[in-house]
């Protein structure tokens, strides 16, 4: 019997959840080499519950733990004070990306609605984290977004 999730804004306490899965993300990335700083993670999220500039919603299995997530935020532009919504991360947890599709789709819409409702003249979501880029990809084009451009790495 397939898993059921549910997304819904993230809360306080999903904060320590959300760190260990944002460890998971870090590790199986291309920063897996970097510093990683709970404390910078938790100040973060505790900034993006209570902003409206932000958008931090998850994705949680049946027992109402975070397996995923995006955060987002608002932003005006180096050439003009017009608003576009950039993602900050965008992750889901290697055991559910197979079966979460749904539910991803489901926080997808949700963050484009939320961009649409806070002003945003355009709302983006990128992938440069290395994690599975071609079939994040694709997921993205079925769930209505559009490749304007690319990211590259020196």
């Amino acid at each position: 019997m397939p898993t059921e999730y549910t997304v819904r804004p993230m809360q306080r306490a999903d904060i320590p959840e959300l760190i260990e899965l944002g460890r998971a993300m870090h590790g199986e990335s291309l920063y897996w080499h970097m510093n990683f700083d709970p404390g910078r993670v938790s100040a973060v999220l505790e900034m993006a519950e209570i902003s409206e500039t932000f958008f931090c919603d998850v994705i949680v299995d049946a027992d109402g733990k975070p397996v995923g997530g995006l955060l987002a935020r608002l932003m005006d532009t180096f050439f003009g004070r017009d608003l576009i919504a950039h993602d900050t991360l965008f992750f889901v947890s290697s055991r559910h990306r197979a079966t979460s599709a749904p539910a991803v789709r489901q926080l997808l819409e949700r963050y484009r609605g939320w961009g649409s409702y806070r002003g945003a003249k355009r709302t983006f979501l990128a992938t440069a984290s290395g994690i599975e880029p071609e079939r994040t990809a694709r997921l993205l084009d079925v769930c209505g977004f559009r490749q304007v451009g690319t990211v590259h790495e020196a």
